[in-house]
């Protein structure tokens, strides 16, 4: 692709090379969740492209499918959230779902269960102001009055007590049989 006058390489070109150039497993995550937040490229095109285009053998295209195995979140604690959960064997949630009242948004969320449970998460950069707090609380409260319930953990939670986190989703009937 060409930007500016420069040739450049894809944000998709360059995730399925980043072997060839030696990223490591931590820089492959971060191209991918850069990626897909930006809208440059989706989770499911990047597995068709690896699955079509990396021969079997390729020693890299393993790495890579390992890499999308926990995507579909814009971020890096979204990435670790559905580790945990994969890793706790409770079912993957639907991720980034918008919630609508006609055609007023109400809230857009990271992670949503069956049976109305909502799961938000809450990173020290993105909820941090008066206002990110203000609208967290306007979230939460908008999705409750619908019938919701709203869960939130944030990096600390995630990273620092995985099995509280996983503990509490449990004790909220996540992985509960129907």
């Amino acid at each position: 692709m060409w930007v500016d006058g420069l040739r450049c390489m894809s944000a998709e070109r360059l995730i399925l090379d980043s072997t060839m150039y030696a990223f490591t497993r931590q820089e492959i995550h971060n191209a991918i969740d850069s990626a897909v937040r930006m809208r440059l490229v989706s989770e499911r095109r990047l597995r068709q492209r690896i699955v079509r285009d990396l021969p079997m053998n390729a020693p890299h295209r393993r790495r890579l499918i390992g890499a999308l195995v926990d995507t579909g979140g814009e971020s890096s604690l979204e990435r670790r959230f559905l580790a945990l959960i994969r890793q706790a064997g409770l079912p993957r949630p639907s991720l980034q779902r918008v919630y609508r009242d006609g055609t007023r948004t109400l809230a857009r969320v990271d992670a949503g269960f069956p049976d109305g449970l909502v799961v938000e998460l809450a990173g020290h950069g993105t909820h941090a102001t008066r206002t990110q707090r203000q609208r967290d609380a306007q979230r939460h409260t908008e999705l409750t009055l619908r019938g919701k319930r709203v869960i939130t953990f944030t990096y600390d939670d995630v990273y620092g007590r995985p099995e509280w986190t996983t503990e509490i989703l449990r004790s909220a009937g996540v992985g509960a049989a129907a």
